[in-house]
């Protein structure tokens, strides 16, 4: 019998990730301290990542009998989460404009496919290498992001919102394309829905986004006001 939504394997990776995420972040939060040692930790977790999205393409592309290259490129909106996110987190500095436009949407998409991954019953085994590298790229972004914005190498504020609207445009600008000039289907949900029968479309699940996108940003920038987010790192953090 193949793995369903919530049944013992699934439960079981839902508990390992979490549990993994949560002592990881507590551990470094509690004892790392020095700035290059963060960093250091960013880019690896980035090619980690990297590692783990590309995997997931190439174990779909054989699935499928793809022999085109092209279809490494991400056609969702964690697909490219994950891709953009690492090369973000090995090649750019801290608080990057890319991270502002990306960052958020691993978050949010991290976490929704964990709890409901359409794709975990393709195979008899969740190990089944599209199944297995599909979930790890998915805890392993949501692992960074909350990671960047955990040390401060993101600073969510409200001034910086419109980079995630930008974002957003330019991955379905990417969707378009790969629909219509490479042939693909279904890029970034163009066309159908996310949930079949919930009429949970981009242009609906977007709207709603970008405006629980604000108030998140909104309640950073009050917290950060009273010093209750700023301050911890401010004082611990130490350059070398």
């Amino acid at each position: 019998m193949n793995p369903v939504l919530y049944g013992k394997e699934h439960i079981i990776y839902l508990i390992v990730s979490f549990s993994v995420t949560i002592i990881l972040l507590f551990v470094i939060k509690k004892y790392v301290k020095r700035e290059k040692t963060l960093i250091i930790i960013a880019k690896l977790t980035g090619i980690l990542l990297l590692a783990a999205v590309m995997l997931n393409r190439a174990s779909v592309m054989v699935k499928d009998g793809e022999t085109n290259l092209l279809h490494l490129l991400p056609t969702t909106f964690c697909g490219c989460a994950s891709t953009f996110l690492a090369l973000g987190a090995i090649f750019l500095k801290k608080d990057n404009f890319i991270y502002h436009s990306i960052l958020y949407l691993a978050l949010v998409g991290g976490t929704a496919t964990l709890f409901y991954p359409d794709f975990i019953g393709q195979a008899p085994s969740v190990f089944y290498l599209p199944t297995i590298s599909g979930l790890l790229h998915h805890s392993i972004h949501l692992f960074l992001a909350l990671y960047l914005i955990l040390t401060r190498q993101v600073y969510p504020t409200l001034k910086k919102y419109f980079y995630l609207p930008l974002g957003l445009c330019c991955l379905m600008t990417l969707g378009i394309f790969e629909i219509n000039a490479l042939k693909f289907s279904g890029c970034m949900e163009i066309g159908r829905e996310f949930i079949s029968g919930t009429r949970l479309t981009w242009y609906s699940v977007g709207a709603i986004f970008l405006v629980l996108h604000f108030f998140f940003l909104l309640t950073f920038d009050v917290l950060r006001k009273k010093e209750k987010y700023n301050k911890p790192y401010k004082n611990n953090i130490r350059k070398e």
